[in-house]
């Protein structure tokens, strides 16, 4: 149940002064939900403590917590297009929209690093060391970071391949003979795809191991994962930011390659003796293949 419904639910039940901050926040809820908690007071026409008392008869530990909840729910509820315009509407009426837009960036990064979960981050190097070959799924935006990690996985050593959630028949090759050496790593964030979703299920129900990185550890994909990775997704504009995202990918991978340096340094040396291979065996058939064109003449 969302901040909306929860408010409708227990309408009856406030005081006078507070069903005047519920109407409020009933048909001001896009833009209630970025006011600081003096602009709301004011604007409902109570105090500061009243609208914290109102918070707290709603569940909430204080007018913050409200209000984080209030936004992803109006988040979820508003399309991309309503998204983006409120979203550019709110820079536009600040006075330095690119430092705005930077602080935001660097504000999601540090929460993402500052409520780090070191046991999660354990737990998944742990499932993508005894894994023989990991599946990414993702879908839409997310297929970026997908990519990202695909590509850092196999440079590290790791067999990995790529998996749209929304490709059924990739999903059925990939799960027609499961075993317990392979791993599906899962990436999605708000609003969460309902392929995904229920390809989760699924994995879920046929004993697949699932990891995921997603933006809370309430997602739907993260109650059916062994471990779960969050960060910050909060954009500027844009339903998501990934940048947390690459820098999770990017932080993960270069733990594990610090964690199995024997392997990776391993591996790495075997890629350069195959490229020195490759490309003599490409100077070979070029020398038996060369033709010598100058005898031929032109009819």
């Amino acid at each position: 149940m969302d901040v909306l419904d929860i408010i409708q639910e227990k309408y009856v039940t406030l005081s006078r002064t507070q069903k005047q901050i519920a109407d409020y926040f009933l048909n001001n809820s896009d833009t209630a939900c970025f006011m600081p908690l003096k602009e709301v007071a004011a604007a409902a026409k109570t105090t500061e403590v009243t609208v914290l008392c109102f918070c707290s008869k709603l569940g909430f530990n204080g007018y913050m917590d409200f209000k984080k909840q209030l936004q992803n729910n109006i988040k979820m509820r508003m399309s991309p297009n309503d998204k983006i315009a409120s979203s550019l509407s709110k820079l536009s009426d600040e006075d330095k929209p690119y430092e705005e837009i930077i602080n935001r960036e660097k504000n999601a990064l540090d929460k993402t690093y500052r409520y780090l979960d070191y046991n999660a981050v354990e737990q998944v190097i742990n499932q993508i060391k005894i894994s023989k070959h990991i599946y990414i799924i993702s879908h839409g935006g997310t297929d970026i970071v997908a990519k990202f990690l695909n590509y850092r996985l196999q440079q590290v050593g790791f067999s990995s391949s790529l998996i749209d959630a929304a490709s059924t028949g990739n999903i059925i090759s990939a799960t027609a003979n499961l075993t317990s050496d392979e791993l599906f790593f899962i990436i999605t964030f708000p609003r969460y795809s309902k392929n995904i979703i229920t390809f989760a299920d699924y994995l879920s129900s046929i004993g697949g191991r699932i990891v995921c990185l997603t933006d809370s550890i309430n997602s739907a994909v993260a109650r059916v994962s062994l471990a779960t990775l969050t960060c910050n997704s909060e954009s500027s504009v844009f339903y998501n930011s990934l940048t947390s995202a690459i820098s999770m990918v990017e932080f993960l991978l270069l733990a594990i390659a610090i964690e199995c340096s024997n392997e990776f340094l391993g591996h790495r040396q075997r890629v350069e003796k195959a490229k020195v291979l490759l490309e003599e065996s490409r100077k070979k058939v070029g020398a038996d293949n060369s033709t010598d064109y100058s005898s031929i003449k032109l009819k």
